[in-house]
């Protein structure tokens, strides 16, 4: 699973659970008539609790994944 530039919100909990590799990225980087346009995070936001799973690889984009708990 590869989320790129992706907002992912639940009001309650949530489950990424993927089978093989889970990937966070932003997305890329584009020119756009001389200005840099892109580059948007993966945002991942719950109400109550995540869980992240992966079969093999958990890659996190950079900067490191930052986790706050309400």
């Amino acid at each position: 699973m590869t989320l790129t530039g992706t907002r992912v919100q639940a009001d309650g909990s949530a489950a990424l659970i993927a089978g093989n590799n889970l990937s966070l990225t932003p997305s890329a980087l584009r020119n756009d008539n001389g200005l840099l346009r892109g580059g948007d995070a993966v945002s991942v936001t719950t109400g109550k609790d995540l869980v992240i799973l992966a079969g093999n690889d958990l890659k996190p984009c950079q900067p490191p994944v930052k986790l706050i708990h309400p």
